[in-house]
């Protein structure tokens, strides 16, 4: 007796086909539930320089776009000259425009929310594209540094906002 080839049923196929599928479901479902795991514990702070429009006025909106509260703990401000060094720093009560903004320092922000803070009426001369830039660091309670990469620009007549690169 000679050993004949065994051939596959299509039952034997359907077993092989369904057991590949199978693992592939399952690799993917453990790839998307750690990457999910891990976005559920990053931090993410989106701070932008608003520039008010109809009101010429300059306002920081500081968002947490993560999944976990911030504490913003400083607000630093620097004025840039044309070839972006920084010319002088801004003392923190020279910032914002009234006491009230100056106590929300510092500020727990929850998921989702965020924190507007109107900048001084001194910073009215530094309208967007000009010479002269206006430099925000702003500090969370881990040591992180957020700064804005575009100004923001909000029509404040007729709304809207359209962006501007720093």
């Amino acid at each position: 007796m000679e050993n004949a080839p065994t051939e596959i049923t299509t039952m034997e196929i359907a077993a092989i086909i369904i057991a590949v599928i199978s693992v592939v479901i399952a690799l993917y479902g453990a790839g998307l539930s750690t990457y999910l795991w891990r976005q559920r514990h990053i931090r993410r702070l989106n701070v932008y320089l608003e520039y008010v429009a109809y009101y010429e006025r300059f306002r920081v909106v500081i968002h947490n776009s993560g999944y976990r509260p911030i504490t913003v703990l400083d607000i630093t401000l620097e004025l840039l000259d044309k070839e972006g060094h920084p010319m002088e720093g801004v003392p923190l009560n020279a910032i914002f425009d009234d006491e009230e903004d100056e106590k929300q320092l510092p500020n727990t922000i929850k998921d989702g929310e965020h924190l507007t803070l109107n900048l001084s009426e001194h910073f009215r001369q530094f309208s967007p594209g000009s010479d002269e830039q206006l430099c925000i660091t702003v500090y969370d309670a881990d040591g992180n540094k957020y700064s804005p990469k575009k100004i923001r620009v909000y029509d404040g007549k007729w709304g809207g906002y359209s962006f501007i690169e720093k």
